[in-house]
């Protein structure tokens, strides 16, 4: 187990992300025996910012935090739907907590979850995304977008 904890500014937001920004390359036994989730964690700067990108495989979901501002933001779940014609590709995404007047992260949802389904034949996990990106860009987004496809844990 590698591990190396990151420092998020006041001792509250390194406790309650703490968990989340952990970087281990390769799940850990639990004291059960069993293998916990696949998770990473960078620091990386996109744009010139700053950004905090946490990728966690779970076994029945995938958790990506993608944060510019230390806190969790907006969180999204986006997953594939059954479509009635098998060549045609449906997402959905919903808002569960934060700015529902902000359509651009639901892009980011929309595009993420397409990135977990790609890897998997059928039945892909659905995608919960917590994300807080301070100024919306074009690069910003293809960015965030190559940084979690090239970084991906499931």
């Amino acid at each position: 187990l590698h591990e190396r904890r990151h420092t998020l500014g006041s001792p509250r937001d390194a406790d309650a992300m703490s968990s989340l920004l952990e970087d281990s390359f390769i799940a850990a036994p639990t004291p059960g025996g069993a293998a916990g989730p696949a998770h990473a964690a960078h620091d990386v700067e996109i744009c010139g910012v700053p950004t905090k990108i946490a990728l966690t495989a779970y076994s029945n979901r995938v958790f990506v935090v993608v944060t510019q501002t230390d806190n969790l933001g907006t969180l999204i779940a986006a997953e594939r739907d059954l479509a009635i014609d098998p060549t045609c590709t449906c997402y959905s995404t919903r808002v569960l907590l934060g700015r529902r007047d902000d359509e651009t992260l639901e892009v980011y949802a929309r595009t993420m979850v397409e990135l977990v389904a790609k890897r998997f034949a059928t039945d892909a996990p659905p995608l919960l995304l917590a994300i807080s990106i301070k100024e919306h860009s074009p690069e910003t987004f293809k960015a965030v977008m190559k940084f979690v496809e090239e970084h991906r844990v499931w």
